[in-house]
């Protein structure tokens, strides 16, 4: 991409070489086969779109097409019509009848509150989530700054941080069930009882790591509740 509307340049005040995703290839083509044109997405008559185009209302047509929809509006055109209109807002696009006067109601879609702009949002997170290389990452959204693209585009939640710290058993080569096995057995103080000492066994059939791992952190301990994330044990000497 070389320009914009007037522009010499584009935003960036720099040419681009922007990546297409393979399957969004053929509608290209379509595109430019039926209004061949140098815009690369011109008007319905293959001409340059008017700088006070409404994006906006655009992109709530596609949305609406694509049934990315929170409701439907259902209105009687016939009680509108003489100042009575009745609505009735409803999940699904059902024909309903109007409750006055039993005439079929015209439904409209009402589309997902979105902008064009946060489709970003929704292609930046994703390949985040996929642990695609920051690097390409920060190139393909086009930031000069690694951290508008971390801070500002990513939203991660606590399940992808979990997914992360899962990745310590890997590394520490501790295994998940034996840990949770010892934590039982010492968190009983090893009593006799029969949930301890099954416990302890259960442990030691899965080898000998998880249990030298333990003893090398020492004695554990209930950590306070921070937030929303549940109580954990320490495995770190006091």
């Amino acid at each position: 991409m070389r320009r914009s509307h007037g522009s010499d340049t584009v935003k960036g005040c720099k040419a681009l070489v922007l990546p297409i995703p393979v399957p969004l290839v053929q509608y290209i083509r379509d595109a430019m086969a039926r209004f061949p044109s140098d815009f690369a997405f011109p008007g319905s008559e293959g001409r340059r779109r008017p700088e006070h185009t409404a994006m906006e209302k655009v992109f709530r047509r596609i949305l609406s097409q694509a049934g990315i929809v929170v409701r439907y509006r259902h209105i009687c055109r016939r009680c509108a019509a003489r100042r009575d209109p009745q609505v009735v807002k409803a999940p699904d696009a059902e024909i309903r009848r109007c409750p006055k006067c039993n005439m079929r109601m015209w439904r409209s879609p009402v589309p997902r509150r979105m902008r064009f702009h946060d489709v970003r949002h929704t292609t930046i997170t994703p390949q985040m989530r996929l642990k695609v290389p920051m690097q390409i990452v920060q190139r393909i959204a086009r930031h000069s700054n690694i951290r508008l693209t971390v801070n500002t585009f990513g939203h991660l939640d606590v399940s992808d941080l979990r997914e992360a710290m899962e990745t310590l058993v890997e590394a520490t080569g501790v295994h998940p069930v034996a840990l949770e096995a010892e934590v039982i057995a010492r968190t009983e103080l090893l009593s006799p009882g029969p949930t301890g000492v099954q416990a302890l066994s259960e442990a030691k059939k899965e080898g000998p790591g998880p249990l030298r791992f333990l003893r090398r952190a020492g004695p554990l301990s209930l950590e306070r509740n921070t937030g929303f994330e549940p109580a954990t044990f320490a495995l770190a000497r006091p």
